[in-house]
């Protein structure tokens, strides 16, 4: 693995709790062991990028409130998932990384997973959410609950 791309809500942390009100945003906080999965690919020097959809600087305004500025690499911000899928590949163009070696990781089965195993990337599920319960994972995708389990599965990617 040489390059982590993650989505933003309800991958990093649960979004839920905002409900279309952006002033609770002070209340978002990240998943157990979030910072932990961060440390080991910093360590590595594996550069940790967010791709997102929504407006940018409220999108931006999450990830200081997570706690994650000067952690991130950078955020790449679609309206929709039609764009997310051309801003992975403008991430790609940008790393100069074999897709073979790039982690996508979100929370939405038919939109970062989709993305993830469209263009051949190493694709993890977070299964979170009740739109997420009773779905099937796609083949070749890995499935998680929680950071832990993404912990215990890095020496693998």
């Amino acid at each position: 693995m040489k390059l982590w791309v993650t989505d933003l809500d309800n991958t990093l942390g649960s979004t839920g709790i905002l409900k279309g009100d952006e002033n609770r945003i002070g209340e978002l906080s990240l998943f157990p062991d979030v910072l932990n999965v961060f440390k080991v690919l910093i360590a590595q020097g594996i550069p940790i990028v967010v791709l997102t959809k929504g407006d940018f600087v409220y999108q931006r305004s999450k990830i200081h409130q997570l706690g994650l500025t000067e952690v991130i690499d950078n955020i790449y911000v679609a309206e929709n998932d039609e764009g997310k899928s051309s801003l992975f590949q403008k991430i790609l163009d940008e790393h100069d990384i074999p897709v073979e070696e790039v982690v996508m990781i979100g929370d939405g089965r038919d939109s970062e997973v989709a993305i993830g195993k469209k263009f051949g990337a190493q694709t993890i599920w977070f299964k979170y959410g009740k739109y997420n319960k009773d779905s099937e994972a796609p083949e070749g995708v890995r499935v998680v609950e929680n950071y832990k389990e993404i912990l215990e599965m890095l020496s693998e990617l």
